[in-house]
């Protein structure tokens, strides 16, 4: 059905288009069904607007955060590619297609080599959603904490905190190399913050990692396994994209 706009409501009190108007964005006009507002009220409670408009929201409030660019954008389950029997990679595989057709839970793989496709099933999975209209982050490890860090060295920018809470709350989320970073307290500190948060909220979330179990902080793989998180080996040998 094709979306139907009407004048924005709030612009047409005020007399003229507001250029920062949270409900048109300065474009004085708004979805006929929700008004700008992105959802809708149903016998459930607030549903998503069909406009899509809480969709592009949360894209646009991940667009300076997301790590899914250049040629992880071409990343799909239909181009995957692997070298060694089929056997080694093919649990990995679905695993991450159905979590990525039905995004609930904690999804953790987790492989003690480098370069044996992790990080492209990750990108299928995020680009899968993003196609179905679903509001997903998909971060790279060491770039967050870099991303985290910058707020301490500029004032102009969000804190810390505010940064974190972006994370932590994206309604799915893909976690990409983690242990990657280069590891301090203070970053073993944001992952346990991050995870956590995630776990006790029941919010969707799928983790790469290259690290062997025990080498990841202890608080983080501790809470995933306790929390009946899906944990996988990828067996594959090294990737041929």
């Amino acid at each position: 059905m094709t979306e139907q706009k009407i004048t924005c409501p709030r612009c047409n009190a005020l007399g003229y288009v507001d250029k920062n108007c949270h409900q048109c964005e300065g474009t004085g006009e708004v979805c006929s069904r929700c008004r700008g507002m992105g959802h809708l009220v149903s016998d459930d409670g607030l549903i998503p607007c069909p406009c899509g408009l809480t969709y592009r929201r949360q894209v646009k409030q991940f667009s300076d955060l997301s790590a899914l660019r250049g040629r992880l954008l071409q990343c799909t389950f239909e181009n995957f590619k692997y070298s060694g029997p089929q056997a080694e990679t093919v649990e990995a595989y679905e695993a991450v297609l159905a979590w990525a057709k039905e995004p609930g839970g904690f999804l953790f793989i987790w492989s003690a080599r480098k370069g044996n496709g992790k990080t492209h099933l990750a990108a299928a999975a995020a680009n899968y959603l993003m196609r179905a209209a679903r509001p997903v982050l998909f971060v790279n490890m060491p770039e967050l904490m870099d991303w985290l860090r910058q707020a301490y060295n500029d004032e102009w920018l969000e804190d810390v905190a505010k940064r974190t809470e972006r994370v932590k709350t994206a309604p799915i989320l893909v976690l990409d190399d983690l242990g990657a970073e280069k590891r301090s307290e203070w970053t073993d500190e944001r992952s346990y913050i991050i995870v956590n948060y995630r776990l006790e909220m029941g919010l969707p979330m799928l983790v790469t990692t290259n690290q062997p179990l025990h080498q990841i902080e202890e608080r983080v793989i501790s809470r995933l396994l306790n929390r009946g998180a899906v944990v996988i080996e990828n067996k594959a040998q090294e990737y041929k994209a």
